[in-house]
C-alpha cells in the first residue's frame, strides 16, 4: 500500500491542500447559487418569465457542460493547478460582471463564462485529490472537499438575501466574485501531487494521446457508466429543486422569497454538511466489509429518498415542510462523497480528470442543466405543484442505476493485508490410512506435512454445538447409522467426531489458516452461524487466519452481519443436483455473500475463468488431485488449490 501524502488523521497540517481546494470549491458554490437566490428579485426587476428564470439557470450549466471534457483532456496531460487557477479566476471576473449587467441576454453571457471557468476547477480538482489520498481514505477526503456544496450553496441563498437587502443584487454578486482572484493566485504556490501517486503499482500513468483510446474503454467500463446514469438522474432532482424550492415556498406556503431563502439555506447547510459528512465516513467503514459500498449507500439513500420527497410536497404546516425538506437533503447529499469518489476509483490515474470531465459533461446535460427550465415550462403549462412531481420518478430512477451494479457486477472485498492467502488449502485434512477426514488427527496430520491452510466442514449437533463432518449421516465416516442433527455433541464426541471449538484449540495447527465451510441449507434460521460465531470469538487469537465458505449466499451474509471482517468465499460447482438452481451456478447471488474470493470446482472453474477474471473476482479451485492440474490452474488465474494433498503446489 502506498504511503498518503497527507496525515493519517484530517487535522490542518499536511492536508492544507484538502482545505485549501475545499476553500476554493466553496467558493466555487457560492458563486453558483447566489444567483439562485438573487434570482426572483431579478425576475421582477427585469420582468422575466418562469421560464426565462430556468434559462437563467440553465445558461451556466449548458457551458459548464460543454466545456468539462475540453479541461478534463487538458488536465490529464498538463500542469493542473494552472488549469485550475485560471478557471477560478474567469469564474470570479465573470461572477462579479454578472452584477454590472442590465439586459437579460447579457446576464446569460455573463453566466455562460461563470460555467466556464468552474468547468476548469470541477473537473480537474476530483483527480488531483484522489493522489493526495489512498483509496481507503478518499471517502472521507471527498466527504471534506465536496462538504462546500452544501456550505457552498446555503452560503449563497444566505448572502443573497442579507447583501441584498443592504447593498441591492448588483453589488451583492461583485463582493463574493472578486475574492477568487486572491484564491486563484494561491493556487499557484502549492505543489502539484504525482499523477497515480496513491496507486498499488509503480506503474507510469501517461495520458493516451488518442481520444478514442480514451472514451471507448470508458464506453465500455459498465461500473463507470451506471454510476454516471445514477448521478444523471440525481442531478436532474438536485438542481431543480435548488432552484425551484424557494419559488415554491413563495406560492404555496405564503413565505416571502428573502426570508424563503434564507431558510431553505440554513436547512442546506445543516443538512448538507452532516448527510456529505456521514456518507464519506460510513462509505469508508462499510468498504472494510462491503463491495461497491460508495453505490450500495447511495441507492439505499435514494431509495428513502423518495418517500421523504412525497412528504414534502404534501405538507401542509410550515413545520412539517421544513422538517421534511431538511430530511430530504439530508439524504441526498449522503450521496455527494461515495459517487464523486466511485467515478474515480473506477478508472485509472491516467483518464480521471477526463472520466470527471465527461461525468460533468453528462449529468449536466441531461441534469440540472434541463431540469429548471424543464419544471419551469411544465409550471407555466400546468403549475408549480404539478411540475415538481416529476422529480419523484427521476428519483427513483436514480437508485436503480446505483443498484445495478452492486447487484449484478459486485466487486470482491479486498483480503486484509494481514490474511495471506496460501496457493493450497488442505481439503478435510491429510486423511487416509486408517485416518478420517475432518478428524483432528488429520488436521494436525496435514500440517505436519507442510500445510499453511485446512478445509473443513462444519454442522450443527441437537444441542447447537458446531461439529466438524462433512455428511449430516455419519455412516460413510463413522460407520453409524444416525444423523449429526439427531445426536448430541457429547453422544458425537464418544464417536470420535470433533467440534469446531476443538479444533480452534489444537496448539499443532494454531498457527495453520483455516477454512471453514458452513454446511447450511437453511435460510431462515441462524443457528449454525449464531453458534460458529459464539465458538470463533471466544478464540480471538484465530479470528485473522479464518475464512468462512459455503454455497449457501444467505449463510455468508449472515455471518458477515456477526463477524464483518472475517473474509468469506462462495463456493460455486457446475454438478447437476436438484439444489444447485442457477443462481448457484453462476453466483448470481454473491452480492448478498459479499466474498472476497469464489471457490469454484474443476468444471466451474474452466467455463467461468475468463469472466471472473476480466471482473478481478480472485478464484480457488476445488477438489484437485492432479499436481500437474494444480500448477495449470495456477498459471490460468486461480489463487489457491484445494486439495486432499497437503502442499499440492
Amino acid at each position: 500500500m502506498k504511503k498518503s501524502l497527507v496525515s493519517e488523521g484530517f487535522g490542518l497540517g499536511k492536508n492544507f491542500p484538502l482545505y485549501y481546494l475545499t476553500t476554493i470549491n466553496l467558493f466555487n458554490y457560492l458563486d453558483r447559487y447566489i444567483l439562485v437566490a438573487l434570482l426572483p428579485t431579478i425576475q421582477k426587476e427585469l420582468l422575466l418569465t418562469d421560464t426565462q428564470v430556468g434559462m437563467m439557470a440553465s445558461a451556466f450549466m449548458l457551458s459548464y457542460f460543454i466545456t468539462s471534457p475540453l479541461f478534463g483532456w487538458f488536465g490529464d496531460r498538463g500542469n493542473r493547478f494552472r488549469w485550475m487557477s485560471l478557471g477560478i479566476a474567469v469564474w470570479s471576473i465573470a461572477t462579479a460582471a454578472t452584477g454590472l449587467m442590465k439586459q437579460f441576454f447579457s446576464l446569460i453571457f455573463m453566466r455562460f463564462f461563470v460555467g466556464v471557468g468552474e468547468a476548469a476547477y470541477g473537473s480537474i480538482s476530483p483527480a488531483v485529490l484522489s493522489d493526495y489520498y489512498p483509496k481507503e481514505r478518499r471517502g472521507r477526503a471527498f466527504a471534506v472537499f465536496f462538504m462546500a456544496i452544501p456550505v457552498g450553496s446555503a452560503m449563497g441563498y444566505l448572502l443573497g438575501g442579507v447583501l441584498e437587502g443592504l447593498i441591492g443584487w448588483r453589488l451583492a454578486l461583485c463582493a463574493v466574485g472578486l475574492p477568487g482572484l486572491g484564491l486563484a493566485l494561491g493556487l499557484l504556490f502549492l505543489k502539484e501531487p504525482k499523477r497515480g501517486a496513491q496507486e498499488s503499482t509503480d506503474e507510469q500513468f501517461v495520458a493516451e494521446k488518442s481520444l478514442k483510446n480514451v472514451l471507448v474503454p470508458l464506453a465500455r467500463n459498465v461500473p463507470y457508466v451506471l454510476t454516471v446514469a445514477g448521478y444523471c438522474a440525481y442531478t436532474f432532482v438536485l438542481g431543480g429543486i435548488a432552484v425551484w424550492i424557494p419559488h415554491f415556498m413563495e406560492r404555496y406556503h405564503q413565505m416571502p422569497s428573502t426570508k424563503g431563502n434564507m431558510l431553505f439555506g440554513a436547512v442546506t447547510v445543516i443538512a448538507g454538511f452532516g448527510g456529505t459528512f456521514l456518507g464519506g465516513a460510513l462509505a469508508d467503514r462499510w468498504a472494510k466489509s462491503t463491495p461497491d459500498s460508495n453505490l450500495r449507500l447511495s441507492a439505499y439513500t435514494l431509495f428513502l429518498a423518495v418517500p421523504t420527497y412525497l412528504l414534502v410536497m404534501e405538507s401542509k404546516g410550515m413545520a412539517l415542510f421544513i422538517g421534511s425538506v431538511f430530511l430530504l437533503e439530508f439524504l441526498l447529499f449522503m450521496s455527494t462523497s461515495p459517487i464523486n469518489a466511485e467515478i474515480v476509483n473506477r478508472v485509472p490515474p491516467s483518464m480521471r480528470a477526463l472520466a470527471s470531465a465527461l461525468a460533468i459533461f453528462f449529468i449536466h446535460l441531461l441534469g440540472d442543466a434541463i431540469s429548471p427550465t424543464l419544471i419551469g415550462y411544465i409550471s407555466e403549462a400546468t403549475n408549480l405543484y404539478t411540475a415538481m412531481y416529476l422529480f419523484i420518478f427521476v428519483l427513483f430512477l436514480s437508485a436503480v442505476f446505483w443498484s445495478l451494479k452492486p447487484l449484478f457486477f459486485w466487486d470482491a472485498v479486498p483480503l486484509a493485508e494481514e490474511f495471506k492467502l496460501p496457493k493450497s488449502q488442505c481439503h478435510r485434512g491429510y486423511y487416509g490410512e486408517g485416518v478420517r477426514e475432518n478428524s483432528l488427527e488429520a488436521f494436525e496430520r496435514a500440517v505436519e506435512n507442510g500445510s499453511q491452510m485446512l478445509e473443513m466442514d462444519i454442522r450443527l449437533s441437537k444441542d447447537n454445538v458446531p461439529i466438524v463432518i462433512h455428511d449430516d449421516s455419519l455412516e460413510r465416516t463413522y460407520g453409524h447409522k444416525g444423523l449429526v442433527k439427531n445426536l448430541s455433541y457429547v453422544e458425537l464426541q464418544k464417536l470420535g467426531v470433533p467440534s469446531l471449538s476443538d479444533v480452534l484449540r489444537s496448539e499443532k495447527i494454531r498457527q495453520a489458516y483455516l477454512n471453514i465451510e458452513i454446511k447450511s441449507t437453511v435460510l431462515f434460521s441462524s443457528k449454525l452461524e449464531r453458534a460458529i460465531y459464539s465458538v470463533v470469538i471466544k478464540n480471538q487469537q484465530s479470528l485473522n487466519r479464518i475464512l468462512f465458505s459455503s454455497f449457501n449466499p444467505i449463510s455468508l451474509w449472515k455471518m458477515k452481519k456477526y463477524l464483518p471482517l472475517v473474509p468469506r468465499a462462495l463456493i460455486v460447482s457446475d454438478e447437476e443436483a436438484s439444489w444447485n438452481k442457477w443462481y448457484l451456478k453462476t453466483a448470481f447471488l454473491g452480492f448478498l455473500a459479499c466474498p472476497s474470493l469464489l471457490h469454484l470446482n474443476q468444471g466451474s472453474f474452466i467455463s467461468q475463468r475468463e469472466k471472473w477474471k476480466k471482473r478481478e473476482i480472485p478464484m480457488g479451485v476445488w477438489t484437485v488431485t492432479d499436481q500437474g492440474k494444480a500448477g495449470e490452474f495456477l498459471k490460468l488465474g486461480a489463487v489457491s488449490i484445494i486439495s486432499p494433498i497437503p502442499r499440492i503446489v
